[in-house]
């Protein structure tokens, strides 16, 4: 989402820092939404309330309300495409661009 986003605004991003904390994304207040967005996908309550506190103090409460919205706007059309089977296009699949090795039963399909 990201991604399209920047390309439909024509806003340069780096996508690696996604995945690599000494990367910058790039985006206006980027690290602190990557720890916030890192600590809601981990689940850690610890680390959320202090990359919460964290993004508050330097974006504002907006910022966090929009963040936290997006984040559970994010993973409720995760869990809607796994349920109703909608599979990845080969062109969405971001893992080598990222560095990552995707399992192969979770690797994209043309289908």
């Amino acid at each position: 989402m990201l991604r399209e986003s920047a390309t439909v605004q024509n806003v340069d991003i780096d996508v690696i820092a996604v995945v690599r904390d000494d990367a910058d994304p790039l985006v206006l207040f980027g690290c602190e939404l990557r720890a916030f967005a890192d600590a809601i996908a981990l689940l850690d309550p610890d680390e959320l309330a202090l990359a919460r506190a964290e993004l508050v103090a330097i974006a504002g409460d907006d910022v966090a309300a929009q963040a936290a919205a997006v984040c559970g706007y994010f993973a409720a059309m995760n869990r809607l495409l796994d349920a109703t089977g909608v599979p990845m296009a080969a062109a969405f699949d971001m893992s080598a661009a990222l560095g990552l090795t995707t399992p192969d039963h979770l690797q994209a399909t043309d289908a």
